[in-house]
């Protein structure tokens, strides 16, 4: 057994799906000579790739891979061979298998250690003829692939008895099949609903019905006019009903998209699904919610109605799916039930009389509430209530209309405010004969509240409804004012505009945003063109968000929160391109060429590569510029998260070629640079790191000493993730005094990293000790926070090497708090370290680790620090 590996491994499970059914069919003689091939099959593959078979019982097998290129190499083999065998009877033999990097340990002859569990949990996920890949070994060979083989995300699952998901990847091997049903595993529940502001006001009985309705339906449809309360009352409906539905509930909002392509892709978005290349939204939701008890509802439909097809399909593929949408029209799609949301129940004249009934009518306790909200001693008494119940019968009951009527009473009293509001309503009922009556009485209350604003404020309204989907004052600041200066103060104007409820804030903890309801945002775009601002107005909304692009771009692969900032303003970015592409194509190349990295850290492939693409199709986007070559970049940088890695290729190749015909050394150098990228799909490490060494050169030549070290510590990173350490040290060790030399804080933090782990895995455990302090010291002072969780990781993992496992447990609690904490850590992809876990669970008492794991939760970042350099 001393023979065996341990350490870091790659372990391959396996077993015949429906092996029992093939038993009772050939019967015992028949069955063992199948079986026996089967062996045969495996036992070759496995030896072939440098395996060592462990364990085989019955039809499953247990082996074990130093490399994970070579496990993978191992199952496809085995796949392609079963496939292509003639069995017994014509039957099918279908193998599950399953490929976990981690580490083991040697106990009595037996391996042990959770990634060993783990391995076979996610071979349990498996369908039979499908290979699934932990999210760990998938990141290992994502760029060392066999030809004919790709890679697709499945996203994250519950594997049995594993507390944490795990994110699952699938081999798409050539000539075999590649779609199969969800995996087998623990589903998640969904609970995303958001929260309620405001207290819930009446409509008893109406959600009383909607639940009924909801009860025999799969798709209810909340219709009406803006501001009769759907959304409000769906989210209500959803949050009562939540208990019936064994996998959640959530709530998706599509106010700021209107196009009907991005439906699909946003429900996924929000319901945390990875994009899967290859796969279409619609796909992804079929089989993530095929067979699974959810209730999904579906915010401001009618912007897009052409998705109401797609819609009908999801339905049909997912039979446990039901979904609440709510929308001015319906979707008049097979099993739809309707139900109009009428306004809130007016008072009745005997009401009126009795001030306690009055009170509790629908539309009069709306109105006393959110008035109370801006004056706190705001009665209602004998001198008012005809008047309140005038305002609110007036407003024909529509909550948003007396949302708004309500928060003027601070500076009106209800006389003169019903006698302001009369007169809106009457001028807007004969000029408006094209809407509904209910409409026009909306229109009048959006159109009356903005009457009585002060022309400044109504300047800074009808500007603020350029935004879609909210916006920050330091957004506000430039596009507002772009049309004619601003007569008051920006942050004033947008106050006034909250308390009259025109405007919402969403954000307090941190910078503050605001948004708009759809309804009030329409009626402010339409008074920002009849005051001929719209084009100088949406101009400066396109130059804001271009040169936030522009800002963002070095910063997208640093930490969140430039990746967090595009993410509340991606409605904001999709309309800001939109415009550009119809007034400036060359800047739109160029802002889509600079977002590219935050679509593919996001998840937005798709959308992505489609924007993209759609801008590099125009006709007049054809000349060859550094602005198409930078979107080619972009194009291609997409296109290879999607694994069509020819496609990658040759939009990658065609920036280059633009590049030097117009000598943009800046678009070249980057372009050589990725191209490396592509060439280690292949294996190619030489050619990978040829193209990062001509990259060095034009960096260097061009002055960019930074970008030039940063090349050379990537390609003594790649020799390291490709286990050449001993190769790796010295080149990460130049990079690292040349990164201090230059001041790169960052790049020495990051080379240094690299180095710590690298070090660790050739066992100079002293000299990663060391290194690992610096990471810790430079990153506490900057407060990286990213690098500080990645750093003390690594301290726990050489403290559990060198048999410190109280240490090693209390440290990773402490790095477990930080990442929980910042909400990100290092991918992956570029952590090549033994971790610690397994060792810890292997070692202590389940209450001994929760403790140390407990007490390192508790320390703070500098405590958890000076226990590692105490440890000098």
């Amino acid at each position: 057994m001393a023979t065996l590996p341990t350490g870091t491994v790659s372990i391959l499970f396996t077993d015949i799906e429906g092996s029992t059914r093939l038993l009772q069919r050939l019967g015992p003689d028949t069955y063992g000579l199948l079986l026996g091939e089967h062996h045969q099959v495996m036992r070759a593959a496995i030896s072939a790739c440098r395996g060592v078979e462990i364990k085989t019982e019955g039809d499953s097998f247990f082996a074990i891979f130093v490399s994970a290129h070579d496990a993978v190499i191992g199952a496809v083999q085995a796949q392609r061979e079963l496939a292509a065998r003639e069995w017994p009877d014509g039957v099918r033999v279908a193998v599950r298998m399953g490929i976990h990097t981690g580490d083991v340990q040697i106990s009595s002859g037996e391996y042990v250690g959770m990634d060993v569990h783990r391995a076979a949990r996610i071979s349990s996920a498996a369908h039979g003829g499908q290979v699934l890949l932990s999210g760990t070994t998938a990141a290992v060979v994502s760029s060392v692939l066999p030809d004919g083989v790709a890679l697709r995300e499945i996203g994250e699952h519950l594997l049995k008895d594993i507390e944490a998901p795990e994110r699952l990847c699938q081999l798409v091997i050539d000539g075999l099949p590649a779609d199969f049903p969800p995996p087998h595993a623990v589903a998640t529940r969904f609970e995303l609903l958001p929260a309620e502001m405001t207290s819930f006001v009446g409509r008893e009985e109406i959600l009383a019905r909607a639940q009924e309705l909801l009860v025999g339906t799969r798709l209810l449809t909340l219709t009406g006019p803006g501001g009769t309360g759907k959304t409000r009352l769906s989210i209500r409906l959803a949050r009562d009903a939540a208990h019936a539905y064994e996998d959640g509930v959530a709530f998706v909002a599509l106010a700021s998209i209107s196009d009907p392509t991005l439906v699909l892709p946003t429900i996924r978005h929000a319901l945390g699904l990875v994009e899967q290349p290859g796969r279409s939204a619609l796909e992804t939701l079929s089989e993530r919610l095929a067979g699974r008890d959810v209730l999904l509802v579906l915010d401001n439909f009618e912007q897009v109605t052409d998705a109401a097809s797609s819609i009908a399909t999801l339905l049909e593929a997912a039979q446990e799916l039901t979904l609440v949408i709510t929308s001015r029209i319906a979707l008049h799609i097979t099993g739809e039930q309707e139900f109009p949301v009428p306004p809130l129940d007016l008072p009745t004249d005997a009401e009126e009389a009795d001030l306690d009934r009055l009170a509790r009518s629908e539309a009069v306790a709306l109105f006393m509430q959110r008035a109370r909200a801006v004056q706190p001693d705001f009665s209602l008494g004998p001198d008012n209530a005809a008047t309140i119940r005038e305002i609110c019968a007036r407003l024909d009951g529509l909550p948003l209309a007396i949302e708004l009527a309500a928060s003027r009473v601070k500076l009106l009293p209800p006389g003169a405010l019903l006698a302001r509001l009369t007169k809106s309503l009457d001028v807007l009922q004969s000029t408006a004969a094209d809407r509904t009556d209910r409409q026009r009485t909306l229109r009048g209350a959006i159109d009356w509240s903005y009457g009585l604003l002060p022309s400044p404020e109504q300047a800074v309204f009808r500007r603020c409804a350029i935004f879609v989907g909210g916006w920050r004052l330091d957004d506000a600041e430039p596009v507002a004012g772009a049309a004619g200066g601003l007569e008051m103060d920006l942050l004033d104007g947008v106050g006034a505009l909250v308390d009259h409820s025109l405007v919402r804030q969403v954000e307090r903890d941190s910078e503050p945003r605001f948004t708009m309801l759809e309804t009030i945002r329409e009626f402010g775009r339409e008074r920002l063109a009849e005051a001929g601002e719209l084009d100088a107005t949406a101009t400066a909304h396109a130059d804001r968000f271009a040169a936030l692009a522009e800002q963002a771009e070095p910063a997208l692969t640093a930490g969140r929160e430039w990746l967090d900032r595009l993410s509340a303003d991606q409605a904001n970015i999709r309309a800001a391109l939109r415009w550009l592409a119809d007034h400036d194509i060359q800047r739109a190349l160029l802002m889509g060429g600079r977002l590219w990295r935050f679509w593919h850290l996001r998840g937005h492939l798709r959308e992505g590569s489609g924007l993209l693409t759609s801008l590099l199709d125009r006709p007049n986007a054809a000349e060859p510029t550094s602005a198409r070559a930078k979107a080619l970049i972009g194009l291609a940088g997409l296109v290879y998260w999607q694994t069509d890695f020819d496609g990658a290729r040759r939009s990658y190749e065609e920036a280059l070629a633009i590049a030097r015909a117009v000598g943009d050394e800046a678009v070249e150098v980057e372009t050589l640079y990725s191209l490396a990228y592509v060439r280690a799909i292949e294996r190619d490490y030489a050619a990978a790191n040829r193209e990062l060494e001509a990259a060095a050169e034009l960096y260097e030549n061009q002055g960019n000493s930074v970008m030039a070290t940063w090349a050379t510590a990537t390609i003594g990173m790649n020799m390291s993730l490709a286990g050449d350490h001993d190769a790796a040290i010295p080149m990460l060790e130049e990079s690292i005094s040349r990164f201090e030399t230059l001041g790169e804080a960052y790049g020495q933090r990051n080379a240094t990293s690299v180095l710590t782990r690298a070090l660790m895995n050739v066992n100079q455990l002293d000299e990663a000790s060391e290194a690992n302090r610096r990471v810790l010291e430079l990153s506490l002072a900057d407060q990286d926070i990213t690098s500080l969780s990645a750093a003390l990781h690594d301290a726990a993992s050489l403290a559990a090497l060198s048999g410190n496992l109280a240490t090693a447990a209390t440290l990773t609690g402490a790095a477990e708090r930080i990442v929980d904490e910042s909400g990100g850590q290092p991918p992956p992809s570029l952590i090549n370290r033994i971790e610690a876990m397994p060792t810890l669970t292997a070692s202590l008492s389940e209450e001994d680790l929760e403790a140390l794991l407990a007490r390192g939760r508790s320390l703070s970042t500098e405590e958890a620090v000076n226990l590692v350099i105490a440890r000098r």
